[in-house]
């Protein structure tokens, strides 16, 4: 209820084996239009979050100089938990949602997510090509699945088109 998602904007991929979900993410296209990402989290965060206040205390600089433009972010990543520690079986479906994204926002600059400090080492295997830790500080009380020690994982467009071209690209 607190997001105002649209078919145009945003969707959601669900891994389903026998007719249940095991696993689900989901993906928001967001053109900046000459804002900042630090403006962006600040103005969205307050209705997400509920706050009367900035709910942000800061924004890692280098998220603030290179997050700008078409993002893609990707997130609310879930699995049940009887599929948790499969890490290539998480890659490729991580993978399958990157390209879908990709395919839909063809123009996007960055495509980027959020990730706990003990999930980070999984980065690569995603995908993702720059990480950024303590990527926001955020006011107590900190907001429920938010941590000040996330670290902002990210790839260029440019990157992923050349992780997933030719030969040696993506193992999918």
């Amino acid at each position: 209820n607190r997001n105002d998602f649209t078919r145009r904007d945003a969707f959601w991929l669900f891994l389903v084996r026998d007719g249940k979900p095991i696993a689900g993410t989901a993906a928001r296209y967001t053109d900046l239009a000459g804002e900042s990402f630090d403006s962006f989290l600040r103005r969205t965060s307050r209705e997400q979050y509920q706050r009367e206040t900035d709910p942000i205390v800061s924004v890692a600089p280098p998220v603030m100089e290179r997050l700008k433009g078409r993002l893609i972010y990707l997130g609310e990543l879930e699995l049940h938990p009887s599929h948790r520690g499969k890490a290539r079986k998480l890659f490729r479906f991580a993978h399958v949602m990157m390209g879908m994204a990709a395919l839909k926002w063809p123009e996007f600059e960055m495509m980027y997510a959020f990730v706990p400090k003990q999930h980070v080492k999984l980065a690569d295997g995603y995908g993702f090509t720059w990480k950024v830790p303590r990527a926001i500080t955020w006011a107590d009380p900190v907001p429920l699945g938010r941590l000040n020690d996330h670290w902002l994982v990210a790839t260029s467009r440019v990157d992923f088109e050349q992780a997933w071209a030719g030969p040696n690209s993506m193992d999918l």
